[in-house]
C-alpha cells in the first residue's frame, strides 16, 4: 500500500494503522517541492482488513481497504474428509472460512440444497442413523470468490446381538432350537455357539438385510442335552 502526505513548514511524518494497532511502514521517502515537504511511505500487508494512513499532526486521514476472497480456517490436510461414527452417535463437520467481506455458507446433501443449514460454519450432527451416509458439501462465498469442501461420511453398526433365546425347557429325549440374532453394518456379523465346555456348535445362519440396511443375522443352534450354551460374536 502507498500513502502520500505533504506539509509546510513542518516535517511530513505518516503512520499506519489497522483497527487501532500501528503498522510498521516498510519505505518512507521524502520529497522537497516548491510548495511542502511531502513524504511517500509504503506498507506491505499479509492479510485483509481497513487501513488508515495519518499525517502525524493532523486530522487528516486515508483509509485503504484490503478485501479476499474465501479460505478455509482449516486446510482439507487437517481436517477428516471421510469421518466414521457409530449409529446413534453425534458428528461435526467443519466449514469455516474467513475473507473479506463476510460471505455466506451454503450446504447441500448428495447434491440438494439444505437451506435449513445455510450460513452454519459447523454442522453437527446429532443420533445418525445408516441412512446418514451421503454426501455433504459446503460452499463459502464472497464477491471475490468461492471455496468448497466434500464430506463423506460413514456411519458403522459395530456388530451386536439384539435378541436370543433365554431358557428353555428340554423334555427327556427331544431336541429344540435355540436362536440368536444379530446386526451390523457394514460387516456382517458372524455368531459362533459354544456349549458349557468351550466346544464350537454347528449352526445354520440366515442373512437379511434391514429396512435400515443394516445387515441381520438369525443364527439357530439344535441341542439335545441339558445345558448353558452362549452365543457371541
Amino acid at each position: 500500500l502507498m500513502c502520500v502526505g505533504c506539509s509546510f513548514p513542518c516535517h511530513p511524518d505518516i503512520q499506519w494503522s489497522k483497527q487501532q494497532t500501528v503498522q510498521t511502514a516498510v519505505n518512507n521517502t521524502l520529497t522537497d517541492t516548491k510548495d511542502a515537504l511531502c513524504v511517500t511511505s509504503k506498507l506491505t500487508v499479509s492479510s485483509p482488513g481497513d487501513y488508515k494512513c495519518q499525517l502525524c499532526g493532523s486530522m487528516d486521514e486515508r483509509t485503504l481497504v484490503i478485501n479476499a476472497e474465501p479460505t478455509f480456517v482449516t486446510s482439507d490436510t487437517s481436517v477428516d474428509l471421510k469421518p466414521t461414527v457409530n449409529e446413534s452417535g453425534n458428528l461435526m463437520l467443519d466449514c469455516t472460512v474467513t475473507g473479506r467481506p463476510d460471505g455466506s455458507i451454503r450446504w447441500t446433501l448428495d447434491g440438494n440444497a439444505v437451506p435449513a443449514w445455510n450460513d452454519q460454519a459447523m454442522l453437527t450432527l446429532s443420533n445418525v442413523q445408516i441412512a446418514d451416509n451421503q454426501r455433504y458439501n459446503c460452499t463459502g462465498s464472497n464477491k471475490h470468490g468461492m471455496v468448497t469442501r466434500e464430506f463423506v461420511v460413514n456411519v458403522v453398526v459395530p456388530p451386536q446381538i439384539t435378541n436370543s433365546s433365554s431358557l428353555v425347557n428340554l423334555p427327556l429325549g427331544a431336541t429344540v432350537d435355540l436362536f440368536c440374532d444379530a446386526r451390523g453394518y457394514p460387516d456382517e456379523p458372524k455368531i459362533v455357539w459354544t456349549n458349557s465346555s468351550g466346544s464350537i456348535l454347528h449352526s445354520l445362519d440366515r442373512s437379511s438385510v434391514g429396512s435400515d440396511m443394516a445387515k441381520l443375522i438369525h443364527s439357530v443352534v439344535s441341542v439335545n442335552k441339558t445345558g448353558t450354551y452362549t452365543c457371541g460374536i
